[in-house]
């Protein structure tokens, strides 16, 4: 990946833009671009569109070097005021509407490589204890709360286990996940591994809700399960049995964009359609496709409701 000059010295090495249909190669083009040139400390993953405006920042940084260089904290905070500045270039810069920041904590990621004692051998303030791992996670938590809007939401992905003995932890997570709702997270995206090749992950339906239910238990901040949850009705009992408070999907979407409309489906609720979309619903099989005179309209009973 090519190196770029900056403060920090980091490389900048993944935008990664998904991008809603309707936005064409150029605009993808033209964005990444932007972003681009907007960020050199942290690398930006745009996670939602809605039409060809991103709504959910994701802010990572995958240096492996940083958790071990002594002095560059230090350089860190000394452009504190710049790392706050290009936090929120987003919008003045890079030209789109946010409403609300994830920062990766998870997936062995800078700040993951921080918590973990596996990949953090530092011997000073921000190595050896939890509380001390936990220190420059949270100190970049606290910057970005302090220059984001206090109505947005602001929120943590986690890896809450390193699948490796000796390593990150669900309990660990736990603490880290209060110490986060004290200072005022909005929610916290709980998934788990990507720091350790030696990574024993059972892998199976739903495996990580368990420890977003742990998480959940001990915090007040909104909490969301993600990992192969695939159903509908699976991702509903979730939510009844309060695990989670919402439900985090990437394969399952990726697999079937339309999803949502699948499970609302299947769980009986009604949902404003495009007109062009309409024809196609399964209430609809038994009739005329095509809505011109003669032919047969939705009626009252069918879980559909049209829009105009």
């Amino acid at each position: 990946m090519p190196k770029r000059s900056n403060d920090f010295q980091r490389l900048v090495y993944l935008v990664r833009l998904n991008l809603a249909e309707g936005a064409t190669v150029t605009e993808s083009k033209m964005m990444r671009d932007r972003l681009t040139k907007a960020f050199r400390e942290v690398d930006v993953v745009i996670k939602g569109m809605v039409g060809s405006q991103p709504v959910l920042v994701c802010v990572e940084c995958r240096d492996h070097k940083r958790v071990a260089d002594v002095g560059w904290i230090d350089a860190m905070k000394a452009k504190h005021d710049r790392l706050e500045t290009n936090v929120l270039l987003l919008a003045s810069s890079a030209g789109f509407t946010k409403e609300a920041i994830e920062l990766h904590c998870a997936h062995g990621y800078l700040l993951h490589q921080f918590l973990s004692p596996l990949s953090n051998r530092r011997e000073d303030a921000y190595g050896g204890t939890l509380h001390n791992r936990m220190r420059f996670p949270l100190e970049v938590f606290d910057a970005v709360r302090g220059a984001w809007p206090a109505d947005k939401p602001l929120g943590v992905r986690i890896s809450a286990t390193d699948w490796v003995d000796g390593g990150w932890d669900l309990a660990q997570s736990v603490a880290f996940a209060q110490a986060l709702d004290a200072r005022g997270c909005d929610f916290i995206d709980v998934s788990s591994g990507g720091l350790s090749t030696e990574q024993k992950i059972v892998v199976g339906p739903a495996y990580q809700t368990p420890f977003a239910a742990a998480i959940k238990a001990a915090v007040n901040m909104k909490v969301i399960a993600v990992g192969l949850i695939n159903d509908a009705h699976q991702a509903e009992a979730i939510l009844r049995a309060g695990k989670a408070d919402m439900i985090g999907l990437a394969r399952a979407m990726l697999y079937d964009p339309h999803w949502p409309w699948h499970a609302a489906h299947a769980l009986g609720v009604a949902l404003d359609y495009p007109r062009q979309y309409e024809r196609a619903h399964p209430s609809r099989a038994a009739t005329a496709g095509i809505n011109a005179p003669g032919n047969k309209t939705p009626t009252k009973n069918m879980s559909i409701k049209s829009s105009t």
